[in-house]
């Protein structure tokens, strides 16, 4: 339901508000994981609760009403209060100017933020008067000129190449990074040391290759160590780790599958 979420939480038209063009999805399954996450995070706290009170309970995290709280997070705006001091949507986020920047021979992604990345960023153009400047000189003022912000570091970024820009931005602590494509994502220098990707021989599928979690824990691997299991791969393991005995097990899976259990392992 992914594609169906996305319209109902206004996603479809957010993009249709920035781009002026019309409505689109996301190129990801966002909602789904998204909302997978939402549960990841109440069944952990449904599984805390009950090893203090020992009791269970039942969790429901609608996917309509978690993907909307996530969507409003940002885009409520002036209808957060009663009554409503402004207009839905958060400027910054829907400024058409607002995408990766062009560079004379490629592009990057570059977030000038705060006001220590201004005065840095305004000193290595030489141009630091223009902290002075009404548009630039505070938080407030640069959210209100914010197309004007974006054009600006667009000029001046389009002027040189991107191995300058990527150097000269961290060397005044401004975050900056390459425009990937998903093979450069792929080959990632950092992904390989940390073995983001990871090799496994599926019993169906052949050699495949697997993104693994990221995060670390200090005493216990968090990792992805065997592949998604193919349906009623582990039935008879389970059945055994509850208790029931061989010829139970034998007795339950030919009474489901009356054919030979080519399937079942």
């Amino acid at each position: 339901y992914d594609d169906l979420i996305q319209g109902m939480t206004g996603l479809g038209h957010l993009y249709q508000q920035q781009s002026g063009d019309v409505p689109r999805y996301t190129p990801l399954t966002l909602c789904d994981r998204t909302v997978g996450l939402h549960v990841a995070v109440a069944v952990l706290a449904g599984v805390i609760e009950a090893r203090q009170s020992g009791q269970g309970q039942a969790i429901e995290i609608p996917m309509f009403e978690a993907m909307a709280h996530f969507v409003l997070g940002d885009h409520l705006g002036g209808h957060s209060f009663e009554p409503a001091l402004g207009p839905t949507g958060y400027a910054r986020l829907l400024a058409k100017e607002r995408k990766p920047y062009q560079t004379s021979d490629g592009f990057l992604v570059l977030l000038i933020y705060n006001d220590k990345h201004w005065t840095n960023f305004f000193s290595l153009i030489g141009q630091p008067e223009l902290q002075q400047d009404p548009r630039f000189s505070s938080h407030s003022a640069r959210a209100i000129h914010i197309g004007e912000v974006y054009d600006f570091v667009a000029s001046q970024i389009k002027q040189k190449d991107t191995a300058y820009w990527l150097h000269a931005l961290r060397q005044v602590d401004i975050p900056a990074a390459p425009l990937y494509s998903i093979e450069q994502l792929i080959d990632d220098e950092h992904l390989q040391a940390v073995k983001h990707l990871q090799h496994m021989d599926h019993p169906t599928e052949g050699p495949i290759w697997t993104p693994s979690p990221l995060g670390k824990y200090s005493r216990t691997p968090l990792s992805i160590r065997r592949h998604a299991p193919s349906l009623g791969e582990h039935t008879a393991q389970v059945l055994a780790e509850l208790g029931y005995s061989e010829q139970d097990i034998q007795a339950m899976l030919a009474s489901v599958h009356p054919s030979p259990r080519e399937q079942i392992v």
